[in-house]
């Protein structure tokens, strides 16, 4: 099976990454969601191939100055949090 995410737009507020490491941000997104979709799949309605145009996530708790990579992989879960449901 393959499946495909479009993330059209990631509105994050509060952070001030150069734009390497907004790289790495979404480097470290795009890999832990992967792995957790691998893993865990993908709601009953989007495997019945279902489109949504947004998802609510929970919170993403992150350390007081987080690198990118600990960002990218905390809105991951949250993400497939929102995806899994």
């Amino acid at each position: 099976m393959t499946m495909r995410i479009h993330i059209d737009r990631l509105v994050l507020a509060g952070f001030d990454y150069s734009p390497r490491e907004a790289a790495d941000l979404e480097s470290a997104l795009s890999k832990e969601l992967t792995h957790r979709l691998n893993r865990s799949g993908l709601s009953q309605e989007l495997l019945r191939g279902e489109t949504v145009d947004a998802i609510k996530t929970a919170s993403v708790s992150l350390p007081q100055t987080p690198s990118p990579t600990q960002s990218g992989r905390a809105i991951a879960r949250a993400v497939h949090g929102g995806l899994a449901k």
